[in-house]
């Protein structure tokens, strides 16, 4: 399950952009999930809350979004979405196409209550 270690990267990101002084104020943490980036957001959510769990982020959630895969075209100069991660252009199924998005993990914001 490799949704563990993405959650002890996210949860170090998390401590170095924070400071171990302010963990505690943590209080939710927003990640974007690229549909086609083989991500499973349930495991990485159950992963994240394992490794929190009796530390200084015990109070933090998780909340994330996912971001649809989408392709840009050559050949039709459209962009389009599909759901199966495909790299074809669902407009005219060339296959001269660059991803726009679907395939990130990003740790987006990090909340913190007022002190």
């Amino acid at each position: 399950m490799h949704e563990m270690s993405l959650a002890q990267d996210i949860v170090a990101s998390v401590r170095e952009h924070v400071g171990t002084e302010r963990l505690r104020s943590v209080t939710k943490v927003r990640i974007e999930i690229g549909a086609a980036s083989g991500v499973v957001s349930e495991s990485l959510q159950f992963a994240f809350d394992a490794i929190i769990q009796n530390s200084s982020l015990s109070a933090a959630t998780m909340e994330s979004t996912i971001i649809p895969f989408v392709v840009h075209c050559y050949h039709c100069g459209k962009d389009s979405q599909n759901d199966g991660g495909y790299m074809l252009c669902s407009e005219c199924d060339s296959s001269d196409v660059a991803i726009v998005s679907g395939a990130e993990l990003i740790l987006k914001q990090i909340e913190l209550k007022e002190m």
